[in-house]
Parts: C-alpha cells; structure tokens; sequence
C-alpha cells in the first residue's frame, strides 16, 4: 500500500530527529568537569559580626556545605546526565567514571551530591580519589604562590589602582569589622560573608549598605581576576591540572589500560578562577567570582583524524562556550598542548618550585 504523503513527510522528520539525538555526542571520547561544591556557610566570621553563632546555620561551623548546596550539586549531577545520556554508562561504573576531590569535607560531600544526581537510584558506595596531594590544591598550598600574587597586587599597575581607589572603603570596612582589610584579598573575605549571609536573608547590619553589594561585588570580580594573573601564578596554580588533563586525554587516544572515559573533579571557586585566567577568558566570560555549584567542562572528540578539545563554563543555567587563547574552540588537542607548554608542570617540578630554597 502506498504511503500518503504527508505521513512520508512525518515519517522522515522523525528520522532526521532521531538521527540528530543520536549524534548529539558522536565522536565524544571522553568529558572531565571541574565543579565548585556547593552553598555553604561562611569561612570567616568578621569579628563585630551578628551571625557567628551556629544557630543561625542549622548547626552547621564555618565553611561547610549547607542542605541547600547538596541540592545545588545534586541538580548539577542531574544536568550532567541529561547533556551526555547516550554517552554515560547506565550504571555507576568505576572502571568508566574517576571521581576526585579536594580534602574539605564540603568538597566530599558535594561529589557524593553531584553523583546522586547523575545516578538517582545509585545505591552503593561511591569510590572518591581524596589523595594529599591534589591538583586542586597546588593553588593554596603553595607558599611561593602566596608570594607571586602579593607581588601581582602590590606591583601590578591595574591592582595599585584598584586598591589605591578602594583606599577609604578598606577603611570604612576595617572600622566597622575590626577585620585588618587592606587590599583585595582581605575586602573580598568580608564580602564573602556578607554575600552568603544575604543568600540566607539574614539582615545585614546597616553599615553595609554603604558598601554591599555593589561597591563591594567589584571588589570581588577584581579578586577573581587577580588569581592567576600572570603566568608564574598559572604555573603554580593550574600547571598541575593541565599536565593532568593532557595526560588524560592522551591515555584516551592511546586506549591505556587505566583509561576512565569520565573523570570528575570537585574543587573551589579559586580553581575555576585561576583556569579562566590562564585560558586567557574570565574577562569576556565571568562578571564575577565563579559562583557556588559553577563548573568547567572538557570535551575531547575524535573529527576524522583529529582530536579535537572543546571547552565550556557552566556559570548558572547555560554552558558557555570557551575560547581557548591562542586557539579558539575546536582546539587540536596538539595545538592546546603547544599553548599550554610552558605553564604544564609535573608535582615533583611543582615541589621544588614551591619549596625549593
């Protein structure tokens, strides 16, 4: 029987849909994310400040994950299963999926969050790589690094005037904290809390309104772009990922044996901070310090004969395309290797550079 026309038509839009679904993700070889965990209480408490006591945080001390900040990485994990459904192992499987994390238990405990939401009935232990050293804890642990940014605030043109036009704010900040505020580093602490306090409509006292949120929300974009400023920060504070993440990928093309198509990262608002700055794109991508339950994503493809690296900043709701200075966004993975290879460095390189005498 021959059929109408119009259902042909039907018939073939299917096909087409059908098709594209299918090939959402073709040539996907493998997808790593970096997440900042999520909501949390303050870190630190200025010492004038009303809302120290844990009653007012369910309980909860200083910096650690809130109810609402598993919610916020359980949403993430669910995103996550949503964009990548027809390339993610039905089943949580750790020979797939390598989950790391950063030592904080607010860190851990928001990797379990995410994988919950990636596997909703998932309902066995998680397997999470907690190790001493991380690659998302060469940027705080470093002592040489702490060094490199005073220098960056204190010699840098665009920083001296930053701060020397924050002057009176520093010390309106300091008169009514108690906190020794002088530079960005030490404003942006007292924004932090005043920003997370907000979040949970908490009245703020009414000192602040001079200064909160504005004046002291461009406080905090200027502190994000501090990290990793120059190169010597990048080296320090994202080498290590980027020799970690070359290296993934190249296990991928090279099938090694230890290869995991997935891998996870849980880490700080720092880390994807000081990722965009050496990817040459927190200024065109991120108004702000990146915000809680934010992420990276890496995608690496095989097109033909190449493989190819894209890369996304997942702020809020939309994933954002990057940019990679130098190379844009199907990037070779030979030609970000090439970019990259003079901040990429191995943990006995990145020892000596911050230990070393």
């Amino acid at each position: 029987m021959a059929m109408n026309s119009n259902y042909l038509v039907v018939y073939l839009l299917i096909l087409v849909s059908i098709s594209e679904s299918n090939s959402e993700n073709s040539g996907l070889l493998s997808v790593v994310q970096v997440f900042r965990h999520g909501f949390r209480t303050p870190i630190i408490f200025y010492p004038t400040d009303p809302y120290q006591d844990k009653k007012y945080w369910n309980g909860l001390g200083p910096g650690e994950l809130t109810d609402s900040g598993k919610i916020q990485l359980h949403n993430l994990g669910s995103y996550f299963r949503k964009m990548y459904h027809d390339f993610l192992p039905q089943t949580y499987n750790e020979s797939s999926i390598l989950i790391k994390s950063d030592k904080n238990k607010r860190n851990i405990l928001s990797a379990i969050a995410f994988m919950q939401g990636l596997y909703p009935n998932l309902d066995r232990n998680i397997s999470i790589d907690i190790s001493d050293w991380s690659v998302l804890g060469t940027l705080v642990s470093c002592l040489k690094f702490d060094f490199h940014y005073i220098v960056t605030e204190t010699t840098d043109k665009y920083f001296r005037e930053v701060n020397k036009e924050n002057r009176e704010m520093y010390r309106y900040i300091r008169r009514h904290t108690l906190m020794p505020t002088y530079e960005l580093l030490t404003a942006f602490t007292v924004w932090d809390t005043l920003y997370v306090e907000s979040l949970v409509n908490l009245k703020l006292p009414e000192w602040t309104q001079k200064v909160f949120p504005e004046a002291l929300a461009e406080v905090s974009k200027n502190m994000a772009l501090s990290i990793c400023y120059t190169e010597k920060e990048q080296i320090i504070g994202a080498g290590p990922f980027l020799n970690e993440l070359i290296q993934h990928f190249d296990c991928i093309v090279q099938n090694c044996s230890s290869k995991r198509e997935i891998v996870l990262y849980s880490g700080h608002d720092v880390n994807i901070a000081c990722f965009l700055n050496t990817f040459g794109v927190f200024e065109t991508l991120s108004p702000e310090m990146p915000p809680f339950a934010s992420s990276l994503i890496f995608e690496m493809r095989k097109i033909e004969d190449s493989h190819i690296i894209n890369g996304y900043y997942k702020p809020h709701d939309e994933m954002i395309p990057i940019k990679f200075r130098g190379c844009g966004y199907d990037c070779a993975l030979e030609d970000f290797r090439y970019i990259f290879r003079n901040v990429v460095i191995n943990k006995r390189k990145w020892l000596w550079k911050c230990f070393a005498i």
